[in-house]
């Protein structure tokens, strides 16, 4: 039966002409909504050790969590090539020079083909933008802004500390 969608991972297999694999990172990043700028406490959802692979600690560096991750994958599917997953919180939350060093830590890997990079609308600006336009030269770079509802009350609800019009301008900056 023909599916009605087309999945993540058939997208990538069909760019790519193979599977491609996630490979989550912790760079020990925080967000405006829990280092008090907006808020202390976060989303009302936000538990990110409940979604932590157990080679994803801000404790290693983002090379070695890379190294395991791989490690890890590699040993259950016949995998060559990986995107590096920065999830846990808001991971273009710091200085556009920090970014870059971390972001390219990851992509020198040579089976890296590129970045998904896990954030909120409001702390992307046009720097950032530069400089992801920048990687997306030479490697595949995913955004993922995590939009959560289209309704600012819905918003308010979940303690997310920005609104849907955010999330608009957001998507403007990155076409």
């Amino acid at each position: 039966m023909k599916r009605r969608y087309n999945s993540f991972g058939t997208f990538m297999k069909n760019l790519f002409g193979e599977a491609i694999y996630k490979v989550n990172v912790d760079a020990g990043f925080t967000c405006p909504n829990r280092d008090g700028t907006l808020g202390t406490t976060g989303c009302i959802y936000c538990n990110n050790d409940s979604f932590r692979p157990v080679s994803c600690k801000p404790t290693l560096t983002i090379t070695e969590q890379i190294k395991k991750g791989i490690e890890h994958i590699t040993k259950r599917y016949k995998v060559n090539k990986f995107l590096v997953y920065f999830q846990p919180y808001t991971n273009t939350y710091a200085p556009v020079k920090e970014l870059e060093r971390l972001y390219l830590e990851a992509l020198s890997i040579p089976s890296v083909i590129g970045l998904a990079i896990g954030t909120r609308p409001d702390t992307v600006d046009e720097e950032k933008i530069k400089m992801l336009q920048s990687l997306a030269e030479k490697y595949f770079i995913l955004i993922e802004y995590g939009m959560q509802s289209i309704y600012d009350k819905s918003l308010e609800f979940i303690n997310r500390g920005h609104n849907y019009q955010a999330f608009l301008e957001a998507i403007e900056k990155t076409r």
